[in-house]
């Protein structure tokens, strides 16, 4: 494989401060930690972390030799490796002992402890390599280290936002030395600890953190209880291996959300530290929506919306949510506005909670990077944002202008031209989704209403003149000409269809049933391909990486991530569209792009890991010649699909808020639960167990000719408008108190 099996281990992480946890990095190939950091992913890095998919430089963090003979024998590829949410274990068979490697993080006393012991009770001579990073990147990095009673304490020489953020090291090792253990000619030039441990049947090292000086002693919580509450006690139960596959994937998914919310960072990418500010308004908040943590939820808006530019009323693109929220990206794309809004348009119809509209809250200043003494309301908050997009509006229409660009990074405007004259179709869809979503919820919603209004109008207009094909954009040559991009009738980027606004005009509901049902007419001839939908019918021109309508789309040499058009997240959109209009192979859709066993699902899948989400599936072509030329055979199944980028994405919230919310289709709102499930036939018989705001939901579905609920013995059968198919069934909250209920949803299928 490529990539050697890894993953990220955290402890508990309190879900109302993030920033407080601890992370570190292992791989099956013997690397037992590495990039341990309690906070920061980068500024507060204690060891570096692999640099290397293939393991070829094994300096970095912490390695196990074994000393035979003056000889140093590296423990790289185990026999058997296993993994948990916060520990993991190789085992190394040899030819008359059993050597046991463990790591674990503790749940509450922020310590990474390794372990390698003898299942014989045999002695070895061990020696531990640890380097230090103190800070993103090794060898640049100052730092003190002090012994004092056999305990190493290391800190930044100077960190004025974690004044007191340390780092201890203890052990039962006989002596502690540093890189000429291994090479005498090497002294300071790798920050390496060696520690040297003689005859023993077990050897042990133990790295305790701090961001305010004091040691807590250990304190366990079992693992299983907080990923349960976490989930709200979701479990599926059926006869099929759906409901073992998904309950499996909701652990790792669930996660892999805290790792994007909690400790930013992946195994591909190692620096991180910040949240998107587009992507923590889906992955994280779409979790807690899914799973009711209404406390989160609030406490995430408020956090996001705090970090506002006050002068411009727009977002960073990312920001560190810690105390270095001086550090961000000030630019964003067109899009990045909007979704923080949505935030509170969803947490509203979902709450009812409107007292969150009158929270006093800072500002970030574009001058000084940092928090402003003023504070205003959320509502100004919010009044400001939509101030703002208005004012970007392309003269004469209320469409947004596409500026530094929209949810796919690699189509950015490759000229000041392009970036003053673009619009973007799906973030005039998703402006008008979050309008209208404002418009109902919000105390005085008029306004945004009547911009919803102006939106569609306008949509209809420029979006759908004289076509019935949704361009991916328009470029505006002046206020009453439009010309399509991304288009059949688009002779210049020569690409014809664009994803991601087929499915977010029906998402949003903008569309009519017509031009929705010619939507996925495209989306099933072009877009759709065993292993996933493609963002665009063909792959941007590429000529040496000179760019000429976008940036990295025709830049970048790697046929990968969303350069090579199997992007998850995308496919991920897909499926909450085929829910929109109750197409039931939503379900299928998810298992395309489950890393369990999918090989059994797409057929051309190279072998990956199975308990990580990938952000991509990558057609194996050598290089962007090759896949220009010979793109048709990503559709014909004909060429290999490689998993990209593991675990760091806002994929793993979206997918398991689609897996409960749209295919399941359990859905809580301040007045009633939905239930709207959008199921094969196959699945008849399935339950699944969830507890949202204080109820707990023992919920079987059953395939029926006619929708409907039995509960409490009664049967409702009332149905939500949906204007592209039969609603939702729903249930007032006031009929279903606190406490235990058993329902039994009647759903039909095609």
């Amino acid at each position: 494989m490529e990539r050697h099996h890894g993953t990220i281990l955290l402890d508990q992480v309190d879900l109302l401060h993030p920033e407080n946890t601890l992370a570190a990095t292992v791989y099956m190939s013997g690397v037992f930690h590495s990039h341990v950091t309690l906070g920061n992913t980068n500024m507060n890095k204690f060891s570096s972390h692999q640099r290397n998919a293939l393991n070829l430089l094994q300096t970095s963090g912490l390695r196990i030799y074994l000393r035979e003979n003056e000889k140093l024998h590296l423990l790289t590829m185990p026999t058997a490796f296993e993994m948990q949410t916060n520990r993991a274990k190789w085992i190394y068979v040899l030819a008359d002992d059993t050597l046991i490697v463990e790591t674990k993080l503790s749940n509450g006393s922020k310590k990474v402890s390794v372990a390698i012991y003898s299942e014989q009770g045999k002695k070895y001579d061990f020696v531990m390599t640890n380097q230090i990073s103190m800070g993103p990147n090794e060898y640049e990095n100052e730092f003190s280290r002090v012994e004092k009673n056999g305990i190493l304490f290391y800190t930044p020489k100077d960190n004025p936002r974690y004044p007191n953020l340390a780092y201890h090291v203890s052990g039962d090792f006989d002596e502690v030395t540093d890189e000429r253990f291994i090479a005498e000619s090497a002294v300071g030039t790798a920050d390496l600890d060696c520690f040297i441990y003689t005859q023993k049947e077990a050897a042990h090292l133990d790295i305790q953190a701090t961001l305010n000086g004091e040691f807590f002693a250990e304190k366990e919580e079992k693992t299983e209880a907080f990923y349960e509450a976490l989930l709200s006690k979701f479990k599926l139960s059926h006869d099929s291996t759906f409901a073992e596959k998904y309950n499996i994937t909701a652990y790792w998914y669930a996660h892999q959300m805290l790792i994007h919310y909690a400790s930013p960072h992946g195994l591909e990418q190692g620096s991180g530290a910040a949240w998107g500010t587009r992507d923590v308004s889906q992955g994280p908040f779409e979790f807690f929506l899914a799973t009711g943590h209404k406390a989160v939820l609030r406490s995430l808006i408020l956090k996001v919306f705090s970090h506002q530019y006050k002068e411009t009323g727009d977002w960073p693109q990312w920001f560190m949510f810690d105390k270095y929220e001086t550090i961000q990206q000030e630019e964003s794309h067109g899009d990045v506005i909007v979704w923080p809004l949505k935030m509170v348009g969803d947490y509203l119809h979902y709450s009812g909670d409107t007292s969150i509209l009158e929270e006093s809250i800072p500002y970030i200043s574009v001058t000084t990077k940092s928090y402003t003494d003023e504070k205003e309301t959320l509502k100004a908050h919010i009044e400001k944002a939509v101030s703002t997009i208005e004012s970007r509006f392309m003269k004469g229409t209320s469409l947004s202008n596409y500026g530094d660009g929209d949810w796919d990074d690699t189509l950015q405007p490759a000229n000041n031209e392009l970036k003053k004259r673009m619009v973007s179709s799906w973030t005039v869809a998703l402006t008008y989704q979050v309008m209208t979503a404002l418009g109902k919820e919000m105390p005085e919603g008029a306004r945004y209403e009547t911009l919803a209004c102006a939106i569609q109008e306008d949509f209809k207009t420029y979006m759908l003149q004289d076509t019935d094909v949704i361009p991916g954009f328009i470029y505006m040559k002046d206020e009453h000409t439009a010309e399509f991009m991304i288009h059949p009738k688009d002779k210049e980027t020569k690409i014809d269809y664009r994803l991601i606004p087929l499915t977010r005009s029906v998402i949003a509901e903008l569309v009519s049933d017509e031009q929705r049902k010619k939507n996925f007419n495209i989306i099933e001839e072009h877009l759709l391909h065993p292993d996933g939908v493609r963002l665009m019918s063909a792959p941007a021109h590429y000529a040496g990486g000179v760019s000429k309508h976008f940036k990295r789309a025709e830049q970048a040499a790697n046929f990968g991530r969303e350069v090579g058009l199997q992007y998850v997240h995308a496919h991920i959109r897909y499926i909450e569209s085929l829910a929109k209009i109750g197409d039931d192979r939503a379900a299928h859709m998810l298992d395309v792009i489950n890393p369990i066993q999918i090989s059994e699902v797409v057929k051309n899948a190279v072998t990956r890991q199975s308990n990580t989400y990938f952000s991509s599936s990558d057609a194996a072509f050598l290089d962007r010649y090759a896949a220009q030329d010979d793109f048709s055979l990503v559709k014909k199944g004909s060429i290999p699909v490689k998993g990209g980028w593991r675990i760091y994405s806002s994929g793993p919230g979206i997918y398991l808020n689609q897996l409960i919310r749209s295919v399941l289709g359990i859905r809580e709102t301040k007045t009633y639960f939905e239930f709207d499930p959008i199921l094969p036939r196959e699945l008849d018989g399935l339950s699944v167990n969830i507890e949202l705001s204080g109820r707990m939901l023992h919920v079987t579905f059953k395939r029926s000719e006619t929708k409907g609920i039995t509960f409490g013995g009664k049967t409702r059968r009332e149905l939500l408008p949906n204007p592209y198919r039969e609603g939702a069934l729903f249930i007032p909250k006031e009929e279903l108190p606190e406490g235990q209920h058993e329902l039994e949803i009647l759903f039909t299928s095609i």
